[in-house]
């Protein structure tokens, strides 16, 4: 299998002219060590040239690439096992982040399928959290290892982390919190949560110190100003701090999005294409663009944080 390297671009393979669903699936079968050592190595990888066209198409590919039901533990923004979503409002960027990283256990793998490409632009952007970390100033680095990454949310029910694990009730949504290291209290019908994450890890299973999280990605400040007030110009819905409470400031925050374009890659999205990402190496995104395209989204592979060397330990704030 050759891996295709170019200049700021993922590392890409070319399948060998591939006919239908079943050749995919026994190519992938075939190729599976492959793909996996070039995944540790690169952190995300291009699969271009697949017959994927529908939704039962990707289902079929990701059966082979991600691993069965049965060895996966629930996350809660991918509900029951390994599931798929379809990526929504096009011209709204999505900032880098890992998936589920402000959770307990998260996908280690993630598969992202192109059924139909977007227009003009909707790149889904990956980069390399070792390098991210690398390029992040000393002082704020050595900041975030030593306390971490605090998240405070204002849910509103019916979009909210605890409607996707399909809790109903108050008592189940505190008995959730309780296990989960959550902080919530119920404030004029609204919910608000409280968490303390490491921003730091290592990979489990190559070792290597990672920057992995959702400091940016949910920070007020990384919202256009019209969008940073909450409803009735209240809070904003989420925002991060420092795990000791210590505002990230927009300096801060400019220096984080700077490392991140400085270890950024993308591609642009051609019908068919597969983009396998390790959710612990790589964080994702995606640019705007003027159509949705069809970009369908699965996770598989759980990991626990306990597996992950954490310069923090998890707790409710």
């Amino acid at each position: 299998m050759e891996i295709l390297l170019q200049r700021g671009r993922p590392a890409r393979v070319e399948a060998p002219g591939i006919r239908d669903l079943a050749e995919a699936r026994t190519w992938l079968c075939a190729a599976r060590t492959e793909i996996r050592a070039a995944l540790d190595e690169h952190g995300a990888l291009v699969l271009r040239g697949l017959p994927v066209r529908s939704v039962r198409e990707f289902v079929a590919v990701r059966d082979v690439i991600l691993p069965p039901p049965g060895e996966v533990r629930r996350g809660p923004s991918f509900g029951d096992d390994i599931c798929f979503r379809e990526e929504r409002d096009p011209a709204r960027p999505i900032r880098m982040h890992n998936e589920n990283s402000y959770a307990l256990t998260f996908p280690g793998t993630l598969l992202f399928g192109c059924l139909v490409a977007p227009e003009h632009g909707g790149a889904t952007q990956v980069a390399d959290c070792r390098a991210v970390l690398r390029n992040l100033p000393e002082g704020l680095a050595e900041k975030f290892r030593t306390f971490g990454w605090r998240l405070t949310s204002s849910h509103e029910r019916r979009r909210s982390e605890f409607s996707e694990c399909r809790i109903r009730s108050r008592a189940d949504v505190e008995r959730y919190c309780a296990e989960n290291l959550i902080s919530c209290a119920w404030e004029s019908g609204r919910l608000r949560t409280g968490r303390l994450r490491s921003a730091i890890i290592r990979h489990p299973h190559t070792g290597e110190e990672l920057w992995f999280n959702h400091v940016t990605a949910a920070n007020a400040r990384s919202l256009e100003a019209r969008l940073r007030a909450g409803p009735g110009g209240g809070e904003p819905l989420c925002d991060t701090a420092f795990g000791n409470g210590d505002v990230i400031t927009d300096e801060d925050v400019a220096a984080l999005n700077k490392a991140y374009d400085a270890a950024t890659f993308r591609e642009r999205w051609r019908q068919g294409d597969l983009l396998l990402v390790d959710n612990l190496l790589t964080a994702h995104g995606r640019e705007p663009s003027r159509t949705a395209g069809r970009i369908m989204v699965a996770g598989g592979a759980q990991v626990g944080l306990d597996e992950c060397d954490p310069t923090v330990a998890p707790a409710a704030v």
